[in-house]
């Protein structure tokens, strides 16, 4: 009976873990289900269906990042923040009320504690989207960094184009950009 008791213990809180560890997936994943049952309907198979979804979702997140970390306007960077956030918070309160719906008899309680986990799910999902390292920001700023390099070689015939590349290697290396 214990070992019971231990083991729904650390089954709640590995999927609490999942819970906050994937909120950050919500809106790609969403629309990869959307795209994949589209796909379905459409006659595109399982198959098709789930490469559908996949590449539907891979891009929503990708695009979301590329968009984040390269616009600088602030209004535009807190609505991106926001497509994804508000998701996560609403998958946070219906897997927080799955939860408590099966502990707590009160409906009130359950609704409670329901909207905390849904703060705790966006709130998490804002940190994570604001602390990643995205690599395709370092390609953006390899690319900026080249573009420079490349107007000041056209004054310059003598510069080779091996020479531009090794100094826009060294403005990136400089400013730590890259892997």
């Amino acid at each position: 009976m214990v070992f019971l008791s231990f083991f729904v213990v650390f089954t709640i809180l590995t999927f609490i873990w999942l819970l906050f560890n994937l909120a950050v997936f919500a809106l790609p994943f969403f629309v990869g289900l959307t795209a994949a049952t589209w796909a379905y309907h459409t006659g595109a198979g399982w198959v098709g269906a789930g490469l559908a979804g996949l590449l539907a979702g891979v891009l929503t997140f990708s695009l979301g990042q590329l968009l984040f970390f390269t616009l600088r306007p602030t209004w535009v960077r807190i609505l991106i923040l926001a497509a994804f956030v508000v998701p996560a918070a609403i998958a946070g309160f219906h897997a927080t009320h799955g939860f408590l719906k099966h502990m707590i008899p009160s409906e009130t309680w359950q609704s409670v504690f329901s909207v905390i986990g849904a703060i705790a799910a966006g709130a998490v999902a804002l940190m994570r989207l604001t602390t990643m390292v995205v690599p395709v920001s370092s390609v953006w700023f390899a690319f900026r960094a080249w573009q420079a390099q490349s107007q000041l070689s056209r004054t310059d015939p003598v510069d080779s184009g091996l020479n531009v590349f090794a100094r826009c290697m060294g403005w990136c290396a400089s400013r730590h950009i890259g892997p």
